[in-house]
């Protein structure tokens, strides 16, 4: 009997639910950890699922999905939205881990979300860079805000400065590996040369 896994990812645990065709139920928590995964794998392949469904939740998902297709398991990322909108349909606004694990169930069930394929190596590097970048822009972005007290000490205020500079160092050095990256995979290259003919898009 084919079984719709839904997976509640969290930073520190994994509400597992499986749901099989007569809607019998069965529910396990994980570690989310190497050993934890390795369990959850175990798990769900003794229950043959159709799907084994994750919202899509950085980065607490992506390890899970890996290591669940690795085992050869049929994986689904999903959108968050999408499952949002799909509880709404339902009628389930109870918004617990237990709840939302068997929501995740039911919408691979009843969508048949199409199946994950993990991102080539090169894109999986290209989004960490980009991810990094975010950061780094944000970190500099709450130091210069805070330069905008007109009574902070002056040496506090040169440990901003000092700070904000590195920082953009920084942010320079993860804009270049990110451009050398681009150029070094045939396959990146066009896709950037594709997007930058659309105005308004550049590079970054």
């Amino acid at each position: 009997m084919r079984t719709q896994i839904g997976i509640d990812g969290h930073k520190d645990t994994l509400e597992t639910l499986a749901l099989d065709q007569s809607g019998v139920r069965h529910r396990k928590k994980f570690e989310n950890t190497s050993e934890g995964r390795a369990k959850l794998v175990a798990w769900s392949k003794a229950r043959n699922p159709e799907r084994c469904c994750i919202e899509s939740t950085v980065p607490y998902s992506g390890p899970v999905a890996f290591a669940l297709f690795e085992a050869g398991l049929p994986v689904v990322v999903a959108n968050p939205r999408a499952v949002r909108d799909f509880a709404r349909l339902i009628g389930s606004l109870n918004k617990t881990d237990k709840a939302d694990a068997l929501v995740i169930a039911k919408y691979a069930e009843t969508m048949k979300p199409e199946l994950w394929i993990p991102p080539s190596a090169a894109l999986q590097r290209l989004t960490a860079l980009s991810r990094r970048l975010d950061s780094l822009k944000d970190m500099r972005k709450m130091e210069v805000n805070r330069l905008e007290d007109e009574r902070i000490d002056p040496l506090i205020r040169d440990s901003i400065h000092h700070i904000a500079g590195q920082l953009a160092i920084a942010i320079e050095l993860v804009e270049a590996q990110m451009a050398l990256h681009v150029r070094e995979h045939a396959d990146l290259w066009v896709k950037a040369r594709l997007l930058e003919t659309i105005p308004g898009i550049g590079f970054r």
